[in-house]
């Protein structure tokens, strides 16, 4: 496997677990397992974690707010369907318009409510932070295939599992 294909995959188990990790958060912090604080501290530095602006299971918010939710569930969508449905090369950057067009529902639903013209909704915010997270694969992807692709030009391979030295 090549690792055009390796690194969008390795991506989508690292995006997975951070999924899973702030949903498992609420429901440790159910269960009382300490680890949940740890949760909620880790995604607080990404997040504002407002109770009002997140969705909750059992009664306790996730770890991040919807748009935050949205984001990352899109995010995961997007290199799954990629992946696996589409079977698509993340081999080159799409224009950069297409980014712009695919934050510009974040941007304006947050203007609008900083200046009173619409007031914010979880659905709103969910929406928005979707169509981002959809796009944003395909301009982080790239980028990192490359990286991988001019360490290994440049070290001559990176070393596997049972190659001797």
């Amino acid at each position: 496997m090549t690792s055009s294909r390796k690194i969008p995959i390795l991506m989508l188990g690292l995006v997975g677990l951070w999924c899973m990790a702030f949903v498992a958060a609420p429901l440790l912090r159910l269960l009382e397992i300490p680890l949940a604080t740890f949760l909620y501290s880790l995604f607080s530095e990404v997040c504002h974690q407002f109770p009002g602006r997140s969705l909750h299971l059992g009664g306790e918010p996730l770890a991040v707010c919807v748009r935050c939710s949205s984001i990352y569930f899109s995010v995961f969508a997007s290199l799954f369907a990629s992946l696996f449905i589409f079977r698509f090369v993340f081999d080159e950057y799409p224009p950069a318009w297409i980014l712009t067009v695919a934050i510009m529902p974040m941007a304006v639903d947050v203007i609008l409510n900083l200046t009173g013209i619409h007031s914010s909704s979880a659905w709103t915010r969910a929406l928005s932070g979707a169509v981002a997270g959809l796009a944003i694969p395909f301009f982080v992807v790239p980028p990192l295939i490359e990286a991988v692709h001019q360490l290994t030009e440049k070290f001559g391979g990176l070393p596997h599992a049972g190659k001797t030295q």
